[in-house]
């Protein structure tokens, strides 16, 4: 056994440029996913009602489809990630998917005529698109934190994860762009879904054309390093989200690197769930998931007060800031704040309630009938913008620091845990805002941003995992 004192051998690792089309690919994919779940909701409320006969109560069905079969689905993504060749066929099995039920979705358009349409048939196949949809969620999802450690080298992980991790916020801005110029009519819905089925279509086919499991050499020393057998594992490359990381061919030795005793998913778990900062982590992340449900519901919010198209504006603005900074941070973090993630997210999550606040008191309210601050479309979206920077900036920063407190227990149990809480948050608003009035749902939302903010003031901010990476390369 190699001591502490000896030096390391030099580790094969190389970083392949490929790895940039394989995350583009990754990420348009679950770009898509959102695209074709927000679909109904990005354009006016009377135009899904004139042209399919669908009100409320079933848009937010078509929306909540979303989260609750990825609650359900998320533990197959977790088996089908440990399998030979699991991250191509997660993405492949993700693509088809999103592409089969845009089609499916195409059906009614020509398949019934417009009384017929308008009298409900065929609506069922518009669920059926939208199931199809969903139950590629897990599979776009989840795996973002195993595609950058599988392909990046630790200095550009976090800024891969970022990528990821905000394409599938990304893609609500694609359809709050396509919704409203496209179908600001009932005549322009199918060229909307026509539009969209041939979106997806493309990642589809480039897919199964080309999308390699992993690198044949890994981009770090980390996990080919001989010290592993020594200190607990820095990157847990094939870790699933919700089940044992234990099978053949995401073990280690099978890649021909020396064997380690990955942590059973319930042992994990375990351990994850008695760290008292991770479960804090874990619901402040999951009042996050209201956000999804809010701003998906941005037509009805505003409806009277702007018009679809100026909503639909101020939507792409919202998913815009919060891609490009998610992304930006992810970058900066990697570099100058690898140990500073607590106060980064906790500033964004401050700026981000008191733009919700005032969001909120620029409408009406259940307190006031009359809004509190002037109500316009600058100051709306100035509001909705401050929104959407300051959660993608601090988004991907959860994710990384979940990993810091719970190592040395897998990456994807912890991520799979947040994503689950993540996914009931959402699933849980749209489920009751069917049942109150909208000014309640603003009020859900700044009073679970506030609760946030505050659970991420009383997490005690460790960093295990780079510990261990100082620790194997010997800087510590």
């Amino acid at each position: 056994m190699i001591s502490h004192a000896e030096p390391l051998p030099s580790p094969v690792q190389r970083v392949e440029t490929q790895r940039w089309y394989v995350l583009a690919v990754f990420s348009t994919v679950s770009a898509l996913n959102n695209v074709v779940w927000i679909t109904f909701s990005s354009v006016s409320p009377s135009v899904a009602a004139e042209y399919y006969g669908i009100h409320r109560r079933e848009l937010n069905q078509l929306l909540n489809y979303g989260p609750l079969l990825f609650l359900l689905v998320a533990p197959f993504t977790s088996w089908l990630l440990t399998r030979p060749s699991g991250m191509r066929y997660t993405v492949l099995l993700g693509a088809f998917l999103v592409f089969a039920g845009s089609i499916v979705r195409i059906v009614p358009t020509w398949a019934f005529t417009e009384h017929n349409r308008c009298a409900g048939e065929g609506r069922w196949l518009l669920h059926l698109g939208q199931i199809l949809n969903a139950l590629s969620g897990p599979l776009v999802i989840s795996p973002v934190s195993r595609l950058s450690a599988l392909w990046f080298p630790a200095e550009q992980r976090a800024g891969a994860t970022a990528i990821a991790q905000v394409a599938n916020g990304f893609g609500s801005a694609v359809s709050w762009f396509l919704g409203p110029w496209l179908a600001s009519t009932a005549s322009g819905m199918p060229h909307l879904l026509y539009v969209i089925a041939v979106l997806t279509g493309l990642p589809f086919v480039a897919a199964v054309i080309h999308f390699p499991d992993r690198p044949a050499v890994p981009p770090t020393a980390v996990p080919t390093s001989s010290i592993r057998s020594q200190v607990p594992t820095v990157v847990e490359l094939n870790a699933p989200l919700l089940l044992s990381a234990s099978h053949a061919d995401s073990h280690p030795s099978a890649r021909g690197e020396p064997a380690t005793t990955s942590l059973a998913f319930r042992e994990g778990l375990r351990q994850a769930c008695m760290n008292r900062s991770f479960l804090l982590l874990v619901a402040a992340f999951g009042m996050c998931g209201v956000q999804q449900a809010w701003v998906a519901q941005l037509q009805t919010l505003l409806q009277g007060v702007l018009g679809a198209k100026a909503i639909g504006v101020l939507a792409v603005v919202e998913a815009l800031a919060c891609t490009l900074c998610g992304v930006a941070c992810g970058f900066i973090a990697d570099s100058k704040f690898r140990r500073r993630f607590k106060l980064l997210i906790v500033l964004a999550l401050t700026i981000c309630t008191l733009a919700s606040i005032h969001f909120m008191l620029s409408l009406s309210s259940p307190f006031s009938s009359r809004p509190i601050f002037p109500t316009n479309a600058q100051m709306i979206g100035v509001s909705i913008l401050i929104i959407g920077s300051t959660l993608g900036t601090a988004m991907p920063l959860l994710f990384e620091l979940s990993a810091e407190l719970t190592y040395p227990v897998p990456e994807g149990t912890s991520a799979g845990v947040m994503l689950w809480v993540f996914n009931m948050g959402c699933f849980v608003l749209l489920l009751v805002s069917s049942y109150m009035s909208v000014a309640w749902i603003n009020v859900i939302w700044t009073l679970t941003l506030i609760m946030t903010t505050l659970l991420m003031c009383a997490v005690d901010e460790q960093y295990r995992r780079s510990d261990a990476e100082d620790q194997i390369r010997g800087t510590i």
